[in-house]
């Protein structure tokens, strides 16, 4: 059995009516991004991932949430630490839900849709984080990174 780190990160958008930006895999939603290539640091490859599945650049902002979390299937056990990150461009993404499937790895994901930020979806991942973007919006000036782990 292979074992692997993988750090990743993942881009936090919202818009203007405070919904916040979802992609759908085949068994959950969850935020766009992407394991981190080694020497790659996290804003570049957020901003790779960001155009790689959505077809827009981006510009990270600051870090609110990491998730340190493993993940064992029959063929791998995973480490991950997740980067989850404001942007500092959200307009840009505005009509991204109409020509994300131009991107060059739209083949990853099943769709992307807005959600409203108090209405998450049933299936979502990590299920810890609708709390803390709620805290996010509501507490701008006086959040703090939030750090989860599901290792015991």
């Amino acid at each position: 059995m292979q074992r692997y780190f993988r750090p990743a990160s993942r881009l936090v958008i919202i818009n203007n009516k405070n919904q916040i930006l979802l992609a759908r895999h085949k068994r959950y939603w969850a935020l766009p991004g992407g394991w981190i290539d080694i020497w790659e640091s996290i804003e570049t490859a957020l901003n790779r991932e960001s155009i790689e599945e959505l077809n827009v650049a981006a510009q990270m902002d600051k870090i609110i949430f990491i998730q340190d979390y493993l993940d064992e299937r029959k063929e791998w056990k995973i480490h991950s630490l997740e980067y989850f990150c404001t942007l500092k461009n959200n307009s840009d993404f505005e009509n991204v839900v109409n020509t994300w499937k131009d991107s060059s790895h739209a083949f990853e994901l099943e769709d992307l849709s807005w959600f409203d930020v108090n209405n998450f979806p049933d299936k979502f991942m990590p299920v810890a984080f609708p709390k803390v973007i709620k805290e996010y919006i509501e507490n701008k000036n006086n959040f703090s990174t939030k750090y989860i782990s599901w290792i015991e």
